[in-house]
């Protein structure tokens, strides 16, 4: 049986004095417990379709009364140029680390990164990405473009000192290529810690190893006092089921 009930409201009355919820199926049965006041067809045809009409509409002011109202904030680190390598390389594209510069400090982005005993690196990304938002911060994600980490073992990937996940193996069998390759990391577990300037850190197996990061992208879900609505999954849901009841209880009358 399907109900509407509009969320944060009480359910419709049934005319007793008691709030209950009305359902497509009650709508007929009573109907049909009504029929005696109704000689002609059509008459208890249109009464039918009156009700399931209403309640068809609560379900629709129900759905479109919750919405979340939610913005995003993106901010990047680097330039998405694929290491600035001609053609640029894409996800998954083979390249050569002696086609691009060595990296001069644990920042840079299209340049390799790893240790070297003249510029004192050691190894791994280490960047701080600075983003700004207001309201109240609902979720958020970064996107890793990067390659050749992982020839000692899987790189990790760390957001202000936190864990968050792998970095995708950027090496191949076939030396001396190196593969570039995309991650998007949830950032769920260290959502309450994001500061508007956090750490970001690709942490090699050992200080040998080495790679290259194209760009970061933070993308920040938001609660936006002036903005967007975007209504939730279960409103377009309980939305569809209720467009679907007046279709069909339209089609049955013209039938």
């Amino acid at each position: 049986m399907i109900v509407f009930t509009p969320p944060g409201a009480g359910a419709p009355s049934s005319g007793d004095g008691q709030d209950r919820p009305i359902s497509l199926a009650s709508a007929g049965l009573r109907a049909g417990a009504a029929s005696s006041l109704f000689p002609d067809p059509r008459m208890k045809t249109n009464f039918v379709l009156r009700r399931c009409l209403s309640t068809a509409l609560i379900g629709l002011s129900a759905a479109f009364a919750s919405v979340a109202h939610a913005g995003t904030v993106t901010t990047w680190y680097g330039d998405a140029n694929g290491f600035g390598l001609v053609p640029a390389v894409a996800s998954g594209d083979p390249f050569l680390f002696s086609d691009l510069p060595g990296a001069a400090t644990n920042a840079d982005t299209d340049a390799w990164i790893a240790r070297d005993d003249v510029v004192l690196l050691q190894g791994g990304f280490s960047a701080v990405l600075n983003s700004s938002w207001t309201g109240q911060l609902l979720g958020a994600s970064l996107e890793v473009f990067s390659g050749g980490w992982g020839m000692s073992g899987a790189a990790s990937l760390y957001v202000n000192g936190s864990f968050v996940g792998n970095v995708s193996n950027g090496t191949t069998a076939n030396d001396p290529f190196n593969v570039a390759v995309m991650d998007v990391f949830d950032l769920s577990n260290v959502l309450n810690g994001l500061t508007g300037a956090d750490q970001i850190e690709i942490r090699p197996a050992d200080d040998y190893d080495g790679g290259v990061v194209d760009y970061l992208k933070l993308t920040l879900s938001v609660q936006d006092p002036a903005g967007n609505t975007v209504p939730e999954p279960a409103s377009l849901a309980l939305a569809s089921i209720a467009v679907a009841g007046v279709l069909a209880t339209r089609r049955r009358r013209l039938d």
